[in-house]
């Protein structure tokens, strides 16, 4: 397994468990929203950046 893979299902599942984390405690205030957004946003924008303009170093 190459590393790109462990550090692209991370930060993939990263909103997935947030969001699990969020329902598991009952908290869906404001700040946990945002959290959300930013962290999700952020995996997804990786996963879409490695399929698009993949880094030759990892592979």
């Amino acid at each position: 397994m190459k590393a790109k893979h462990s550090i692209n299902l991370h930060k993939g599942l990263t909103f997935v468990f947030i969001l699990a984390l969020m329902a598991i405690y009952q908290n869906y205030n404001l700040g946990a929203w945002v959290y959300l957004a930013l962290h999700g946003t952020y995996g997804i924008l990786w996963l879409l950046k490695d399929q698009l303009y993949p880094d030759k170093k990892w592979e």
